[in-house]
Parts: C-alpha cells; structure tokens; sequence
C-alpha cells in the first residue's frame, strides 16, 4: 500500500475500537545500580555491551551488573563531565561521548577516557557516525564532521541558522534539522547541502524540531514539540501522521519494525503502523508494576537481539523485548487487562468465545479476546449476582454457565443476560454437597459435578442431580476419553475408572512396585492426541498409555518434587505443564523440558489447581495465584541468538582490579587482556563473567575450566562470580563458555593465560642457589669424609703395627720367659745340693769359699730369672708388689 493513502486512512482506522497489543517492560533504576534515573542516551557497542548517558555519568551494561564512569578531579583520565548527553562508537571501537563540556574518547582496552583536542568546550548534543566512518558531531548547535582518515575537523558555517537535531539515514546520508524548520541533506558526491524548507511546506506555525528520523531514501519523520509529520523530500510534502492525537511533544524517534516507529515524547510513547495505520499509547499505569516508568521519553535504542531499550527522563531504563510479551498478563489492576482476582482457579470457554475465569478470591470474570475486555462479577444482594466470591468449577452449557462455588453450592447463569438464575445447594435439597470442585459434560450432553462428598450427575428432565454410587470419593478432577469411560482424579484414593469396554477400576500407589502412582492426590486428568492420559498429582507428572496399562512417570527437571496442576498439548505434540515451580514444556518423545519463570515473563511461578484452557484458537489460558496468563504456543521457537561471553571484573584478593592502575597486573582491560602474571601473594582470584543476552540474563548459564588446575568443566546458574583462592605457582588458562535464554551455548570459549609467580625463594634462582649451596655441602662433607675416613685408616694402622710391635715384643717376652724358668729350674736344682755342700765342708775354707762363691751366683741367677718372670707379670698385668725391709747397705756391700 502506498504509504501516503496509508497516512490519509489513518485517522480514518484509529476511530475504530481494537484490543490494544500488550506491552510488558523491565525497569533498571538507581536501585538496581544505575548512576542516575534521567537518561538522556543509549548505545550497543560492537561487543554488546549497553552503555547508558545519564546527568550524572556514564554507564556500562552487561545484564547483571552496571559500571559506572564519572569524573574524578584526581585522575586525568577519567570522563571530563558528568553530564552526559550523546553516545557513538567509531570504527575502531571507541566511544565518543558528547557533554556539557566538549566530547571526551573512551578506549575500552585501557579505559581511558581523553578529550577531543578539536572540541574542548560546548554542549555536544548529537554524535553519529556515517557510512564512510566520518563522525559528525553538532556542538552548540553547529554542524561539525571529523574525518577519521585524515585526522581533521571540518566546521560548516551557518551564520544565525542553529543545527538542533541530527540522523543518519540507512544509506549513509547525513539530515539535520535548524531552527527555522529547514531540513539539510548532505550530498556526498558535491560536498554541498540539499535545503527543504518544511516550515513553507506546512504553511503554518511548525513547532521546534526535536528529531528527525528517515524512513526511506525519501521520507523522513519529523518530531516537534507540537506534532509528528512524514515529509517527502521527493514530492516535497508534509503529512501530519497524528492529526486525532492533541498535541505530541516528541523527543525521539525508533523504527521499531518495518513499518512501526515509536516516538517518545511528554507524554508517553506513540507507537504508530504508517501502513495500518495503527496507533497506540503507552503510558505509566501506577498499578501496573510491567507498564513504563514514566512517561518522558528522552532516547531509544533496538539492540542485537531486538529488544527496545527506552530512556526516560525520571524513571531510569525500560527494556522491552517481544520474548519476554509472548505471555499475556491479567491480573488485578485498573487496566484494560485488569481481572477482580489474584487466585484463577477454573477457566473455560463459552460458544460466543469468550473466556470465562474463576476466580478464589474475587468473584467471576468474563474475557473477549476479540476486545480485551474484561467484565467482573462479584457476589452481593442485587438479584442475580453470583452467590460466593470462592469459585472452584466452571462449566459452559449452551448459553448457561455452571458456576461451582466453595461451600454456598452450584450457580447456574444465563450468559446472554450475565445474570444468575438458579442455585442448587443442600438447603432445597438438589444437592448432597455444597463445595463443588470440579464441573464437566460429557459427549451425550451430561452434566457431572464433583464434589468432596463424590460425583453426582445432573437430571435434565427433573432437573436435580444424581449420586453416582461408583465414584462416591473426594473428587478433583473428572475426564472422559475416547472410548466413553469415565476417569475421576480423587483426593487421596488414587485414579478411579468405569466404562463398558474397561469395566470399573481404581489406579493408585502400590508401595514397592514398580509402574505405580507414586501419589494418590490426583490433581487433573488429561487425554492427549494419541489418547494417552496425563496424571498431574501432588509429587509429580504420570503418562497411562491405554492400550499397554502401563504408567511412565516423567522426572525430567525435577518434576517429581514439584506439584503438577495441569497439562495442555499444544499441535506440536509438546506437553506444557503448570507445576508449583513454573511452567514447563515437556517433550513426550525425548523427555526433554524447558521451564518458564518469572524471569521469563510470569506472573508468578505457583500455578493453581485444575487451573488450565486450550481456547478453540489455539491460545492456552493459565491460572497462578496472582492472575491468569494466555499465550500462543507457536510463539515459542527455538532460540537462536548466541551471546558473546567476556570475562568482566578481576578481583584479587578481594580487590578489584583496574586497567593501568597501581598494584594491578593488568596494562590493559580484563577484556582486552589475553594473559595476567602475579606474584606468588596474589593468587586468591575472582572473576565476573557475562553472556551479553539481555532477555532473560538471569537465567544465562555458564561453563569454566582453569587448565593446569580444574578436573573437569564447572557449570553455573544464577551466578557469575568465580572463586580461586591461593592458585599454586605455575601456569594456567582459565576458560569460559556461556549460553542466552534459549539454551543455545557458545562454544568459542573466552580465555586468559595466567602465570601465578613463585615467591623469591620458590624462583629458578633461589633454586639454583639452593642447588649450589647443596653441591658445596654435599663436596664439603665427602671432603671432611674422606679426611677422616683417611685418619681412621691411618690410626687403623698405627694401631695394628704397635699390635704387630706388641705381638713381637710379647713373643720375645714369651721366649724369655720360657728361656728363665729352664734356666730357673736347674738353679733351683744345683742350690740343694750346693747348701748341701756348704754344710759339710763348712770346715774347709778353700772349699767352702767357693762352694759360697757358686751359691751367691747360683742365687743371683734365680734371683735374675725371677724378676724376668716378675716383668713378665707386670706386663700381663698379673704382678703386685710385696714390700719387704730390708738392709740395703748389705745390698751395696754384696754389689760392691
């Protein structure tokens, strides 16, 4: 269509009413770590980090955590201005950043920030980047364009005329807007301006432009501080797009889709269709806690993976993203969305389609898709109101709605008129039981009605109920499957069935056998294309295949510690399955799961009992304890957005570490840098890492491995922070992978090469040292060994030749003495007799003098030898002295 009828058929289309498309936002404010809550720009760098300019710094956005830059007086490479107003980042990956006090580069790999020699002062309100890699840049509102190939600034004379907004076009071309409303083209080939005087086209007062935005070669948008206006450069007309909308005082504009722009302006963000025509507000709804923060819109950014970061000017950043809005949201608030309760207990559809929604705490609810409207009925005194707000069962009939309440019976309401026409309950007598829990017809018509006190089944005829005397037990749910049988979910006793092809029976846990229930509380039953039927229990999930009357129990996620509510097949086959801990979608074939959270949109992750529709649209309708959910289950593919990983923070003991600051081992940003050494005292680490997924990044995972220390790969969730504390010395490599909302890994792993130092001592030197310090000891001591070893040897034999001298000296003693007691024995012998001799010739004195002669040598002979054998005792150390007196003056007479 083309786009200028579109634009006339546009005040046409908007008169007409239509449900209006939800949108449901993440806020991050102050609280959540950001600077400042009045953002002026937004940026994506090349890398996929968010960067954020507020009045009071600058901010770096990974999903988790922000990092704030600001000014500080003692570093001189830190940004000049707090206040920042415009971001862009250049071909070589550097942010320029425009302030109230000129334009200041930031390089990522030292973290840096210097300021632009060309431009040290002004009010930089607009920094692009063309296709040619020229940055243009409006300062005090004058044009300016820095040539990156040859390094100059080139300023464009516009004597009294003020450049007050700049853009880029997606062919590259360069439109600003001045305060005369006159639109500037830049052409490339001529180095010249192509001037549009819009303001003479309008014809009219045209009010202060604020932004200019192309939609084609040709067409632009153009925000005022009145209107918004498409104008034609080719046809050189000028269409208001808004002319039903009042007064817009636009600020920015998006190119949401191809044909969907979103203007931010004082009033909350339009969001116009220029070929529908389609037109929306969104504006901040104070009970709506997924509604925007504020309704001055100052920027807008679309990031890689499509979602919609919007700047406001007091509450903070809004982040939209059409994964996180494919669950449709109905809970009590003043809101076009808004039911009367938070505890959905029974949902169903009427013949009209439109959904009708129970309701625990707040009445009954009546939902048109169509519209979106809701209408709320809550008991009181008027006739026809409903009897009790608690409502556990819901039954479309024709044009009558079954209304089960919790202990006031059974309302029976004509859907035509929304009013109540009957109630059946003890008091007259219909009834055996006024807590109704559980509502159903059956394929000839029937209507049964589960209760604590059993089933009982409506009588058209008479109309009054009947018991069942088979299913006499506390009822919880009741389904009736391909073949006619009857299938009734009790609380506590189990399955019970009956039908004419099956007869009547009970499934229940069997302890100790295997292919049982493991819990008799039987929440649901559901029947599924291939007419297997779904137990949902207290602890867990149970398949019956009919034909095999075999029970396959689905454990998968941790669905046995779970509660299980509900299940809906959807036309893939796929099981969603409304548990205690979220919402999962079950693969029956793989037994493959995907659990959905709050994170990803819930309202809350406790669903409600028997609490679950499949509309005859397809769309499914679920009941938590804090409203009802709707989606379209074919809204749900694969996720194939695959984050980059980056290692984001260094802290080593216990301190973060900066790039090029003074005890830090990084000369340049943990990002940028492959390889780290420390000293041996520093090898307590942390690391932050972050998979750059901005859906949901509280439920990114991540995978690491320090080669050199860890056995094996690590996997975390809901946690980015890595903990090594007193590495060894030695070499490592520490890696890390990660995954986005959709399960999908990066395999190409983020490393960095680390070396952890050995202290002094532990150094190859001191080892060295150590080496030839032990070579002189062990030299030393084989000296000092041998030397003794030498004077053992030497005393070894000194001692064996005074042994040897000893042996020869006793063997002279030896002989000696043998020698004196043969001598010794024939003295004894010839001194007998010579006394003999004596006695008788004592008269001859020739004789006797000589027989006295021989007897005094004969005596000094033995006398001789018995000192030799006295000497011989000495030295065997046998002798002892016998002192006697004696005259030695005799002695010396006889010698001399």
């Amino acid at each position: 269509m083309n786009k200028q009828l579109a634009i006339l058929l546009f005040s046409i289309i908007i008169a007409f009413p239509s449900q209006a498309q939800d949108y449901y936002f993440k806020n991050y404010q102050v609280t959540n770590g950001l600077s400042s809550n009045t953002i002026t720009s937004i940026l994506q760098d090349k890398k996929g980090f968010m960067w954020f300019g507020t009045r009071n710094g600058l901010n770096r956005f990974d999903g988790n955590s922000f990092k704030i830059f600001r000014n500080d007086p003692k570093d001189s490479f830190s940004l000049g201005s707090n206040s920042v107003l415009s971001l862009c980042e250049d071909e070589n990956e550097k942010l320029w950043i425009g302030t109230y006090k000129g334009v200041y580069i930031y390089d990522p790999q030292t973290e840096r920030f210097t300021a632009f020699p060309l431009l040290l002062s002004g009010e930089v309100r607009y920094i692009n980047r063309d296709n040619a890699g020229n940055i243009w840049i409006v300062n005090n509102f004058t044009l300016s364009r820095f040539d990156a190939k040859t390094s100059k600034l080139n300023t464009f004379s516009t004597d009294s005329t003020r450049v007050i907004a700049l853009s880029i076009a997606g062919n590259g071309d360069p439109w600003f807007a001045t305060n005369y409303g006159v639109l500037k083209k830049y052409d490339k080939a001529r180095s010249s301006f192509q001037l549009f005087d819009i303001a003479a086209v309008y014809g009219k007062p045209l009010g202060f432009i604020q932004d200019v935005h192309p939609v084609t070669d040709t067409t632009l948008l153009v925000g005022t501080m009145d209107k918004v206006l498409l104008f034609n450069s080719k046809r050189n007309t000028l269409t208001d797009v808004l002319p039903n909308a009042g007064r817009i005082q636009a600020h920015k504009i998006l190119q949401q889709q191809k044909d969907e722009f979103w203007i931010g302006t004082e009033t909350g963000i339009h969001i116009i269709n220029l070929k529908s025509g389609h037109y929306q507000l969104l504006q901040k709804e104070y009970s709506n806690p997924y509604s925007i923060t504020d309704n001055v819109i100052y920027s807008f950014y679309k990031d890689h993976e499509g979602g919609t970061w919007i700047g406001s000017f007091f509450g903070g950043i809004n982040y939209y993203s059409s994964q996180l809005n494919r669950f449709r949201k109905y809970f009590p608030y003043k809101g076009h969305n808004g039911i009367s309760g938070n505890l959905v207990h029974e949902i169903c559809e009427d013949q009209y389609g439109h959904i009708w929604v129970g309701t625990e705490d707040a009445g009954l609810n009546k939902l048109d898709p169509k519209t979106g409207r809701i209408t709320s009925y809550l008991p009181g005194k008027t006739p026809g109101s409903i009897s009790y707000q608690n409502l556990h069962g819901i039954l479309a009939d024709g044009d009558k709605l079954w209304i089960g309440t919790y202990e006031h019976g059974l309302d029976l309401m004509d859907i035509r008129t929304g009013k109540v026409i009957r109630n059946y309950s003890t008091a007259d007598g219909s009834l055996q039981g006024n807590f109704i829990v559980s509502l159903y017809k059956t394929s000839a018509n029937e209507i049964l009605v589960g209760t604590w006190n059993g089933m009982f089944r409506y009588n058209r005829s008479q109309d009054r109920f009947e018991r069942d005397t088979f299913f006499t037990m506390q009822i919880q749910s009741i389904h009736e499957d391909m073949d006619k049988t009857l299938w009734v979910g009790s609380y506590g006793n189990g399955v019970f069935y009956k039908g004419s092809k099956v007869g009547q029976g009970r499934i229940s846990h069997q302890p100790g056998k295997t292919g049982s229930l493991s819990n008799n509380y039987v929440n649901n039953i559901y029947e599924d294309s291939k007419s297997n039927l779904w137990f949902s229990t207290e602890a867990g999930l149970y398949m019956y295949d009919r034909k095999t009357q075999k029970i396959q129990p689905f454990n998968s996620n941790g669905l046995a510690e779970k509660q299980v509510f509900r299940v809906l097949e959807d036309t893939q086959g796929l099981m969603w399955v409304s548990t205690s801990k979220g919402l999962l979608c079950l693969d029956p074939a793989t037994g493959d799961t995907k659990i959905y959270t709050t994170v990803n949109g819930l309202l809350s992750e406790q669903f409600n009992y028997n609490s679950g529709l499949k509309s005859h649209d397809g769309i499914f309708y679920f009941g938590t304890v804090k409203g009802m959910i709707s989606f379209n289950p074919a809204a749900f593919g694969k996720e194939s957005f695959i984050p980059p990983v980056y290692i984001t923070g260094l802290q080593i003991n216990n301190k973060e570490m900066q790039a090029m600051k003074s005890g830090s081992p990084l000369s340049q940003s943990i990002m940028h840098a492959g390889n780290i050494h420390l000293p041996y005292d520093s090898s307590s680490l942390s690391f932050e890492i972050a998979a750059l997924s901005y859906v949901t990044p509280e439920a990114n995972e991540y995978a690491y491995f320090m080669e050199g220390f860890d056995k094996e790969w690590t996997k975390l969730k809901n946690n980015r922070r890595i903990f090594y504390t007193k590495l060894p010395p030695g070499n490592y490599t520490f890696r890390v992978k990660g995954s986005g909302s959709g399960a999908v890994w990066n395999q190409q792993e983020t490393t960095l090469h680390i070396r952890v130092n050995p202290p002094w001592w532990g150094s190859p030197w001191a080892y060295a040292l150590y080496a030839a310090i032990i070579a002189v000891t062990l030299w030393t001591i084989f000296r000092y060994y041998h030397m003794a070893m030498k004077e053992k040897n030497k005393r070894k034999i000194e001692v064996l030749e005074i042994e040897k001298e000893r042996e020869i000296y006793n063997a002279k003693i030896e002989f000696f003495t043998n020698v004196a007691h043969e001598i010794r024995t024939p003295l004894t012998l010839i001194k007998l007799p010579l006394d003999k001799l004596l006695q008788k010739e004592k008269d001859n004195p020739s004789l006797s003098e000589s027989l006295t002669m021989m007897k005094k040598n004969t005596n000094r002979l033995i006398d001789l030898t018995d000192q030799l054998l006295d000497f011989r005792k000495a030295e065997a150390n046998n002798f002892s002295l016998n002192f006697l007196w004696t005259n030695i003056s005799e002695l010396l007479k006889e010698m001399y």
